[in-house]
């Protein structure tokens, strides 16, 4: 484990020297600048693992500098809490997703759909009542009914 962190440290500090060719898929990008003119992002690469360890130094090794006092700092407080919060990820999804679909969804609960849906519930129980009153058990009249049906059918046909 220690020689693997120690290859992945050296190549974060002197991987921004190596120089990838990229002239090829960034033709564009890498021709507009002269070749030795300054490049400020191979400097910030290759500068940003060494203040790493000037701050890792700086607290943990001299004890110039102390991690609480630094996180009780006020506006370090506030970074360290709106970081510990998810970056306020909840708060923003809840903002902007949450709460208009909620407001939308409570304005829009009684829409024409729904008068639909409940319209065709109220026709299906109407016709249930009636259904269910004309079975009343009695053989005749199912008989009758069923003979007023025949005729009625035979009448359409013979009509038209």
């Amino acid at each position: 484990m220690n020689i693997s962190l120690l290859l992945l440290a050296v190549l974060a500090l002197f991987g921004g020297l190596l120089q990838i060719p990229l002239s090829s898929v960034f033709p564009v990008l890498l021709n507009s600048q002269p070749e030795n003119a300054f490049n400020a992002v191979a400097l910030i690469t290759i500068a940003a693992p060494f203040l790493g360890l000037l701050i890792a130094v700086l607290f943990y090794l001299s004890g110039t500098f102390s991690a609480q006092r630094f996180a009780s700092d006020g506006w370090i407080k506030s970074i360290r809490q709106f970081l510990l919060s998810g970056w306020a990820m909840d708060a923003l999804y809840n903002g902007l997703l949450q709460r208009p679909f909620k407001a939308l969804c409570k304005r829009n609960k009684n829409d024409v759909l729904d008068g639909l849906y409940l319209g065709s519930a109220w026709l299906s129980r109407s016709l249930h009542h009636l259904s269910s009153a004309a079975q009343t058990g009695q053989v005749r009249w199912y008989a009758s009914s069923m003979a007023l049906g025949t005729a009625v059918i035979i009448a359409i046909g013979l009509l038209s």
